[in-house]
């Protein structure tokens, strides 16, 4: 009897939980981008940021942290971001920017105490602990809408190899089960590395010395990056703009936009 009672919603929780399911997504405010996102970050979903270092994958984040914070009506979810930094990538100069930016665009909406209220920073020092923070959001008094880790690969080096495979696997479970469950956005930074492959696997020629052929991939192994349906990929073409590529199951091929780092943010 108990726990039925426990299972039963009122009208006002089942119309609390259908309001926020119709909140679909978060903008970058990347006119292009956003279209191809369909209207930006889609709730629900987690979604790997990928690029070399200093691309603007921490501008992207800090961008979405800032946007996610405001009302419904200006774009937002007028929700909480928590916002793990392993590698101090957070920069609180350009997250001052940011929302300085978004008050002068809305100055009637919003102001810059009711974006920072809104963002919580984490530093765990280990997956171990960035787990056990992320199985404690739901005691929080207003768990996140918005989860980002930047970057992963800062926690991985940061775990004691021998137990770093579990402890990865623990995270992002764990990630995607606060996912599911809260309806989240979760957008988890990772880098791009250099990989010797063996030539063999691209050959129909058996060779008993092949050469190693040198890849670019991404950081934290295919385990990991097997937990995410879609990608963001800042990259810089030779002689070309910054492009963000998008793949999505959704799309037949990847989808690709030039973007561009100003004070204001990123656009």
């Amino acid at each position: 009897m108990e726990e039925d009672q426990k299972k039963t919603e009122t009208l006002s929780d089942i119309f609390e939980k259908t309001r926020t399911l119709q909140i679909k997504n978060v903008p970058t405010f990347n006119e292009d981008l956003d279209r191809i996102l369909q209207g930006g970050l889609e709730f629900g979903q987690m979604i790997q940021i990928v690029g070399f270092p200093g691309i603007g994958k921490s501008q992207l984040c800090m961008q979405v942290a800032c946007n996610a914070t405001l009302p419904i009506s200006l774009g937002g979810c007028n929700g909480v971001v928590h916002y793990y930094d392993s590698g101090y990538n957070l920069s609180l100069k350009r997250v001052t920017e940011i929302s300085e930016c978004l008050v002068k665009s809305f100055p009637d909406e919003v102001t810059q105490d009711s974006i920072l209220s809104k963002i919580e920073i984490s530093r765990p020092h280990s997956l171990l602990t960035l787990s056990a923070s992320i199985l404690s959001l739901d005691l929080l008094h207003s768990p996140p809408n918005v989860i980002i880790i930047d970057s992963f690969p800062i926690f991985m080096k940061q775990t004691e190899e021998t137990y770093r495979f579990s402890a990865m696997t623990t995270v992002m479970t764990a990630l995607a089960t606060y996912c599911r469950s809260h309806h989240a956005l979760v957008l988890v930074v990772n880098n791009i590395t250099s990989k010797q492959i063996n030539t063999n696997y691209f050959s129909s020629t058996f060779n008993p010395t092949p050469d190693l052929k040198l890849c670019f991939v991404r950081s934290c192994g295919i385990h990991f990056s097997s937990f995410f349906k879609y990608f963001i990929f800042l990259c810089q073409p030779l002689n070309k703009d910054l492009t963000a590529v998008v793949q999505s199951p959704s799309f037949f091929l990847p989808q690709m936009c030039t973007f561009q780092i100003f004070p204001g943010g990123f656009r």
